[in-house]
């Protein structure tokens, strides 16, 4: 039976064509043009890389916000039109200020020790019971007085050095030259006090009574008050110097408001 073998290959349709036993890409006819291989189109790859750059940010923004398990200081800035990513400093961590040490209740400051000073100036005389500043009866003026002598003559010993007599006054006495009637007591304390404030003797005026050293000046048991300032001079000659050296007065009228006088063992 005639007719085609169905196991041989199909005839080849282009084995009378020219081009038939020509190799891939190399062809007889000149004028045939190689059809171009298609490739990738640039505005392809401009869209490609400008996605692998945002991507690329991304996952380095997250690596950042990630690496200490806290949202970091610096923030990615990602420009959709271009390729540079800019950050943003992060600030560095402040530094934990510990809180200023309270000093223990039990610890406490050393003070400088005061200094202290000596003169030679007696001391002023100090009371246990303060006198009445201004007594209004010869009863009180006398206790007054008494009190005042008491604290005054426990400061004042018996050394055999100068002092001068500023005063001495006892109730009836007169003298003319302070006021024209006989004093009181009351008169004798408001007279001391003028005494003891007169800034010349530095407040070191002391009050004993006329029995307490020397011999006595008042005639008769009467009670005699006597101001004086303890100098401690060596002798009369400069107890004497130091009165005319303060008051203008002179003679018998010098020795009536200061007198030098020796602190000896009393005596009649």
């Amino acid at each position: 039976m005639g007719g085609r073998d169905l196991d041989a290959p199909p005839p080849n349709q282009y084995a009378s064509d020219p081009y038939a036993s020509a190799p891939y890409g190399e062809y007889d006819d000149p004028d045939y043009d190689v059809p171009p291989r298609r490739g990738i189109r640039p505005r392809t790859l401009v869209a490609g890389a400008l996605i692998g750059i945002v991507l690329g940010s991304a996952a380095v923004t997250a690596y950042a916000l990630t690496r200490n398990g806290e949202p970091s200081g610096t923030a990615a800035v990602v420009s959709p039109t271009s390729s540079t990513a800019r950050t943003t400093p992060t600030p560095p961590a402040s530094t934990p200020v510990p809180a200023p040490s309270t000093p223990s209740p039990t610890s406490t400051s050393r003070r400088p020790t005061p200094r202290t000073f000596t003169t030679s100036t007696p001391p002023a005389a100090t009371f246990s019971v303060p006198p009445p500043s201004e007594p209004t009866d010869d009863a009180q003026a006398i206790v007054s007085l008494n009190q005042r002598a008491d604290e005054d003559e426990r400061a004042t010993p018996i050394d055999r050095l100068w002092v001068v007599q500023l005063d001495s006054k006892y109730v009836g006495v007169r003298d003319l030259s302070q006021q024209p009637t006989p004093f009181t007591a009351v008169d004798i304390w408001n007279r001391f006090q003028n005494v003891i404030s007169d800034p010349r003797f530095g407040g070191q005026v002391r009050i004993v009574r006329d029995d307490h050293f020397g011999k006595r000046i008042s005639q008769g048991n009467r009670l005699t008050w006597v101001a004086l300032l303890d100098l401690d001079l060596p002798d009369k000659a400069s107890a004497q110097a130091w009165c005319e050296a303060t008051f203008v007065e002179r003679g018998t009228d010098l020795a009536n408001v200061c007198l030098p006088r020796q602190m000896t063992p009393p005596r009649r």
